[in-house]
């Protein structure tokens, strides 16, 4: 999150952390939380919905968790700006990784699956992946007011 505040207010950083529960049952129950916890954000409804994307991928193609090593989201606030990161442990022979982005056509047009990371980099103002020795954390930052994609830039 330090990316995100400058070094004169990160001291002012706000850390929301849970566990999450190797179940699918904890994906509307963290969405639920994040909503309560950003209620009066602006951008509450993006945040949530990218916390049940992310929590649903680690559900889906994180490793179990195991002794030390738990899943966990996370919400930083650093005034305006916010925070959210998914954290769970991954196989260490696990590659490519299980973040990769969906190939273009992958998925049916009635599948359920496929289009988790296409929803988080269209409704948040930047994400990423940091990997770990063995874990994988999913981060997406939301400023109040969305960046127009024309001034965002292409990769």
């Amino acid at each position: 999150m330090a990316a995100v505040c400058p070094p004169s207010r990160v001291a002012r950083v706000r850390r929301y952390a849970r566990p999450i529960r190797p179940d699918m049952r904890s994906v509307p129950r963290l969405r639920a939380w994040a909503r309560r916890k950003l209620r009066n954000h602006p951008r509450v409804d993006d945040a949530a919905l990218v916390v049940s994307e992310l929590v649903t991928n680690a559900l889906l193609h994180g490793a179990p968790p195991r002794r030390g090593r738990k899943m966990r989201v996370c919400i930083f606030r650093c005034g305006p700006e916010v925070e959210v990161a998914v954290t769970n442990p991954v196989l260490p022979w696990t590659q490519p990784s299980p973040y990769a982005l969906p190939e273009e056509g992958a998925d049916s047009p009635g599948g359920e699956t496929g289009r988790g990371l296409t929803i988080v980099e269209a409704v948040s103002d930047a994400w990423g992946i940091r990997r770990g020795r063995d874990t994988v954390t999913v981060w997406a930052r939301f400023l109040p007011t969305p960046v127009p994609l024309d001034l965002m830039g292409t990769a």
